[in-house]
């Protein structure tokens, strides 16, 4: 039997006890690694670039530090102090985590209420739409808008708020394209002088109906209605239609615009292309007056026409004109068998400023 010395037993008897307690990878490293991964998933770059940065740099130096450790003899590895730097990592980690999930909800809480914005803004400009002739190209403007809002809806909803936001920013141009066109509209049946003055139309129109004891037309826009006066007390109204640019005044031939202003029947046609029809003697010499101030203030085009033509007609008043004022048939044959050449009609956009048009538009 071989028997060996002292010191080399001894020896060999610590080498098969380090050989049991070999250092380990600390499990905190593969921690690490895999919050790494996770941040990315959240989004650490886009919402937390800087504390990543600082993150990133602390896990990288970290992995050198536990290279080291693994290019020493396995014996002589001590991964103490790795153990403790990747603690910190995590910790770390967890608060760019913490900090990706503030940012999350504060760019969510800030795309809630643009959406909630434009939705208000969509539903208002549609409903102002509806209430006026010449809507019909905003709507179709506020259409994609809506498409566009629902779209970025679904991404909010995904957590992609960058592609979110600028499908807003898309959308938001739709809605000035929508605006450009209705706006003008709002605003003259929000002027309180423009309203003024149709006012004094009407009245003018109803105070020469009673001192004359005569029949008066008044045409109001904004309710799309046509009244029907005797002796200055309304006795009827009537629905009606109007130009399919109906709502603004009309300046030039071929703009579909209903004229405003004080006019007179100048003649009945029992056999028009619309049932019956009543001519009004539009352009009158007001008409005529603006058409050429208008040109000299570069407003329309030199070559423009004043047009003319100008009649209340039948053929239903849920169509839209060229400019005349439509209504069904059977209530056309009324207001035929009642007016006289020289009736006077007035058209007016509004004759209240809390009227139809200006109140479309909530919180204005």
């Amino acid at each position: 039997m071989i028997r060996y010395p002292v010191n080399i037993t001894v020896s060999l008897f610590l080498l098969l006890l380090m050989g049991c307690s070999i250092p380990k990878t600390p499990p905190e490293v593969r921690l690490a690694e895999e919050q790494d991964r996770s941040l990315r998933r959240a989004g650490a770059v886009t919402y937390a670039p800087e504390e990543y940065r600082v993150y990133r740099k602390a896990l990288s130096s970290g992995r050198r530090d536990v290279a080291l450790q693994e290019s020493r003899f396995r014996w002589f590895r001590d991964y103490g102090p790795v153990e403790s730097e990747f603690r910190h990592i995590i910790e770390q980690g967890a608060s760019t985590l913490n900090k990706i999930e503030e940012e999350k909800n504060m760019q969510s809480g800030r795309l809630d209420a643009r959406l909630a914005l434009y939705r208000e803004r969509i539903s208002s400009l549609r409903e102002l739409t509806l209430r006026i002739n010449g809507g019909q190209r905003a709507r179709e403007d506020l259409m994609r808008a809506d498409l566009m809002l629902s779209e970025a809806s679904f991404l909010k909803a995904r957590g992609e708020y960058a592609p979110a936001n600028r499908k807003v920013d898309e959308l938001s141009v739709r809605l000035r394209a929508a605006e450009k066109i209705v706006m003008p509209i709002f605003g003259r049946y929000t002027d309180k002088r423009q309203i003024f003055r149709w006012r004094r139309w009407v009245e003018e129109t109803i105070a020469e109906s009673r001192h004359r004891s005569t029949t008066a037309f008044i045409v109001n826009k904004s309710e799309r209605t046509l009244t029907v006066y005797e002796e200055g007390k309304p006795v009827r109204a009537y629905d009606i239609g109007l130009g399919s640019n109906g709502s603004m005044d009309k300046s030039l031939a071929g703009d579909n615009a209903t004229p405003e202003g004080r006019y007179r029947i100048i003649k009945k046609m029992p056999g028009s292309r619309y049932f019956r029809a009543l001519l009004l003697d539009y352009p009158n010499a007001e008409d005529r007056r603006q058409f050429v101030k208008a040109k000299e203030e570069g407003l329309i085009p030199g070559k423009a026409r004043i047009g003319g033509l100008i009649e209340i007609h039948g053929g239903g008043s849920e169509g839209l004109t060229r400019g005349c004022v439509s209504l069904e048939n059977s209530d056309m044959q009324e207001i035929f068998r009642i007016a006289r050449v020289g009736t006077p009609v007035a058209i007016v956009g509004a004759v209240r400023y809390e009227n139809r048009i200006s109140t479309a538009l909530k919180g204005r």
